[in-house]
């Protein structure tokens, strides 16, 4: 059995759609594409292999993916077992995304203006 909710993302900051990179504690991480959200898309995703317990009776193992956060072309993935991951997002829908001087995930450090 796996632990899989997402939580702590953020959406990368392109004018050309809405994407979110996400973190999934055991199934790793998701890139969603949601610019049209009736039609919303997976475009990226690793997806580790299952973390087992130990000690029956079997459970949920702690570990995995506690975080994922995109950031200047990057994906930032903070695995509880395996420490730091970092990933190249290369998708064409991300490649005129705005390059930040810093991130702070809990808050929104930039706007759009139309």
């Amino acid at each position: 059995m796996e632990n899989c909710t997402t939580h702590n993302y953020n959406v990368v900051p392109t004018r050309s759609g809405y994407v979110m990179v996400s973190g999934n504690y055991q199934s790793g991480i998701s890139v969603i594409d949601f610019t049209d959200p009736e039609h919303a898309k997976e475009i990226a995703y690793a997806d580790p292999d299952p973390l087992i317990d130990p000690n029956p009776p079997v459970g949920i193992e702690l570990g995995g993916d506690w975080s994922t956060y995109w950031y200047n072309g990057k994906i930032y993935e903070s695995d509880i077992t395996r420490g730091l991951l970092i990933w190249q997002l290369s998708d064409p829908i991300v490649s005129g995304a705005m390059q930040l001087d810093r991130l702070n995930p809990q808050t929104v450090p930039f706007t759009f203006s139309n």
